[in-house]
Parts: C-alpha cells; sequence; structure tokens
C-alpha cells in the first residue's frame, strides 16, 4: 500500500507541476499526443510495479532511500513537464517526424509492456534489494528465455523510444 501511496503522490505532484505551467503558459505549441503516451505508460508501469509489491518477498532490512526517490522525481518532472521553451533543455536533437514520434511511442510501449511482463514471470522471487533466499532459482520462462535481463531491456528500449517521441536535449 506504501509503494501505491507514493506512485500516486509522485504523479500528482507532476500533474498539478504540468497544469499549473499549463495554465501559466509554459506549455506552447501544438500538443504532441506521442509524448502524452509516453508519460501514461510510464505511470501505468509504476502502479504496475506497485502492486505487484504485494506479493513479492519481504526485503532484508531495505530502508526507503530518499535521494533515489528525489532522482527518480527530477526526471520524471525534466521528460513529463512542459518545459520546451527553457533554452538548453528545450533544444531538438531529432527532427519532428510524425513517423518517427509514431515509432518512438510504440517502443515506449513495447518497452513497458516487455519489463511488466518480465516482472510477472519473476513474481514472489523479485525483490526490491539483491538478497539470495531460500526458495530461489534461476528463472529461464517467458521473457527470460529471450534476454538475460529484460527488465533492464524493456526500460532501455522504454527510453529510446522516449527520447525519440520528445528529440528534445531534456529526453
Amino acid at each position: 500500500l506504501k509503494a501505491i501511496l507514493r506512485a500516486a503522490k509522485i504523479w500528482l505532484l507532476l500533474a498539478v507541476l504540468f497544469l499549473g505551467l499549463f495554465l501559466l503558459g509554459g506549455a506552447h505549441g501544438p500538443w504532441n499526443y506521442y509524448w502524452l503516451f509516453t508519460i501514461v505508460c510510464w505511470a501505468v508501469l509504476d502502479i504496475c510495479w506497485a502492486l505487484a509489491a504485494r506479493d513479492a518477498k519481504p526485503a532484508v532490512a531495505v530502508r526507503q532511500n530518499r535521494l533515489a526517490l528525489l532522482s527518480m522525481l527530477l526526471i520524471y518532472a525534466l521528460y513529463c513537464l512542459p518545459l520546451s521553451s527553457i533554452p538548453l533543455l528545450g533544444q531538438r536533437v531529432v527532427p519532428r517526424f510524425d513517423a518517427v514520434e509514431m515509432l518512438g511511442a510504440l517502443m515506449c510501449a513495447f518497452g513497458m509492456g516487455f519489463a511488466i511482463r518480465a516482472r510477472h514471470v519473476l513474481a514472489k522471487s523479485w525483490n526490491a534489494a539483491v538478497t539470495l533466499q531460500e526458495g530461489d532459482a534461476l528463472v529461464q520462462a517467458g521473457p527470460y528465455a529471450i534476454v538475460r535481463h529484460p527488465i533492464y531491456f524493456g526500460f532501455l528500449v522504454a527510453a529510446v523510444g522516449m527520447v525519440l517521441v520528445l528529440g528534445e536535449v531534456r529526453a
């Protein structure tokens, strides 16, 4: 429940900041619906991760890392907030084409889906802290039969897709 509430708080804070910047005139130009789609992909991932954490083995003395939480919030804010008008952050590095943005959105959705599927295959073997526990076994089914680290692979594909969609330095 704590993980779900933490994810909900982060996304609620981002939504308030987004609306605030929008109302203050920080969001310019036509809306990029592919960009909004990738933001929703990350929100879905966070909720799925928090829900799946309910069934995970309890971690051994893992304390909440505030620096990691702050880093995640900063990364999400840089990508999710309408900051295109900021000189360095809004500099385009990928030309704007609908086909490229659509490909990026599909890559983001595929990467998120792949990572979520890999997390579900791990089921109760997954743990936030890397620990060896009684009954652990090497998982070789599902995405783990294709890629050695499918969660990282999914995140990497999604991140490349996000860069293609937004096309700015901040991505």
